[in-house]
């Protein structure tokens, strides 16, 4: 999908062509809003400032777009002028959502989308930043032999897939939940 959006073809995207890594993406992005949700006193926009306030939101926000978005669905960033996120819920979210439901019980659903529509504006502005590291390093691959270009997608693919084998999901979490609790303290937040 790389190679094709370089060389101009016509083709079907990642979001569609892969879709168990868009789901899981949009998994992951509805799993960040329930912790916000649910770690963040305030309104909806407020949970969603807070969060990005903290250094450990602001590292998992990051991460997420980059290992979960950027390097997956690197012909979506490419080609796309923004609202990744909504895009890709708007592809997964079904499926994103029951599997969501599975484990986060279906009553959290409702806060979940809205704490998405304030918090994928924020996430677009950080995949801009991403998108503007990708620009060159698909410029400097176009060079290179077209074999590589030809895998370019499963490569970035895989590496997504092994980068989901890590417990850094995990340590981001703890890392934002830690950090909630400090502030709610700190700043009487009920």
């Amino acid at each position: 999908n790389a190679y094709d959006h370089i060389k101009k073809k016509e083709g079907i995207r990642t979001f569609e062509a892969d879709p168990q890594q868009a789901a899981d993406a949009g998994i992951k992005a509805m799993t960040i809003a329930y912790l916000i949700g649910d770690l963040f006193p305030g309104s909806i926009p407020e949970k969603v400032q807070r969060f990005f306030e903290t250094r450990a939101g602001q590292e998992m926000a990051v991460y997420y777009a980059g290992a979960e978005i950027a390097l997956p669905f690197t012909d979506n960033l490419l080609e796309g002028a923004g609202n990744w996120i909504g895009k890709l819920l708007d592809q997964q979210g079904g499926t994103a959502e029951k599997k969501f439901s599975e484990f986060a019980g279906s009553g959290s659903i409702s806060e979940v989308r809205q704490i998405l529509e304030t918090f994928g504006s924020t996430m677009d502005r950080t995949l801009v930043q991403v998108k503007g590291y990708l620009d060159p390093f698909m410029d400097r691959i176009k060079g290179t032999l077209p074999g590589i270009m030809n895998a370019a997608d499963s490569v970035t693919g895989g590496a997504a897939t092994a980068l989901d084998m890590l417990p850094i999901w995990k340590l981001l979490g703890a890392r934002v939940a830690a950090e909630a609790c400090a502030l709610r303290a700190l700043r009487g937040w009920d």
